[in-house]
């Protein structure tokens, strides 16, 4: 079976602050298409919001299959598809060994994607426009 993991912010702003984070997972059941979202608010950076978002959405998958991941955060997707083995090779721990940023977050997802393949895709996405406008209705 094949998931799409679809990802929005309501804010690219890098800080740290309050925004609205939701995903769409999609993949067709008996030839029909099937789609579960989830909004929500976190307090958080960027990046942050990106991978908590991309864990939450992880979770409700429960059987091993093809995973493609579509958001606007391209370091978040590139730590997922390029830096995630080796973070698990080094315990999550920077090379001064201090735990890297979202340490907890990261590992959690190395776990849950152990049975699947992952891809990823950068940039806007067929669910872009309609989570946008969910995400402000529920934030007004």
């Amino acid at each position: 079976m094949d998931v799409k993991i679809y990802i929005e912010l309501s804010s690219k702003t890098p800080r740290r602050l309050k925004r609205m984070c939701g995903f769409v997972l999609e993949c067709q059941v008996k030839g029909e298409t099937v789609t579960r979202q989830d909004f929500f608010v976190l307090e958080e950076t960027y990046h942050g919001a990106t991978v908590r978002t991309l864990e939450k959405a992880l979770v409700r998958i429960t059987k091993p299959c093809e995973i493609t991941v579509y958001a606007s955060d391209t370091w978040a997707l590139g730590m997922l598809t390029g830096q995630i083995r080796k973070w698990a090779k080094e315990n999550f721990l920077t090379v001064k060994g201090e735990p890297i940023t979202d340490q907890t977050a990261w590992m959690h997802i190395w776990l849950l994607i152990e049975k699947h393949g992952i891809t990823t895709v950068a940039g806007p996405h067929a669910y872009t426009e309609w989570m946008q406008r969910e995400m402000r209705a529920k934030h007004a």
